[in-house]
């Protein structure tokens, strides 16, 4: 089947994500839960996000007619049109990355022991609240 995303055509199988339309159009649209670093955990979850309840929603697309979706669930359709970028999603996208670090250690987000931290205890002496 055939879809448009950012005004070029690109064919999928019947059954692909919307995402999936935009990655086999060459068109990044940002994802925590299909990140490859976080190793499928949305699909083993059961839905968006971290787990079934709380999507990152950071995939948010535009559809020709001006309604937002998440790209990451919904199939896409024949005819379908995508928009990946504009202001009005890049606003959006910023706002939620904003809320997830809200909630995030910040001190992580710069530390060189991040990958293999156990996230107990601090190697460098930072309290838990940091």
């Amino acid at each position: 089947m055939e879809v448009k995303v950012d005004g070029e055509r690109v064919k999928v199988a019947p059954g692909a994500s919307i995402l999936e339309a935009c990655d086999a159009a060459g068109r990044y649209v940002p994802r925590l839960c299909y990140h490859p670093a976080i190793a499928g955990l949305a699909r083993v979850a059961g839905g968006c996000g971290w787990d079934s309840w709380s999507p990152c929603g950071l995939c948010v697309v535009r559809l020709g007619d001006g309604t937002e979706v998440l790209a990451c669930t919904p199939a896409a359709t024949p005819g379908l049109e995508v928009v990946t970028d504009d202001p009005g999603l890049r606003t959006l996208r910023l706002q939620r990355t904003a809320a997830i670090l809200a909630r995030h250690p910040h001190i992580c987000l710069s530390c060189p022991d991040r990958e293999g931290c156990s996230r107990d205890e601090c190697t460098y002496g930072n309290p838990p609240e940091s």
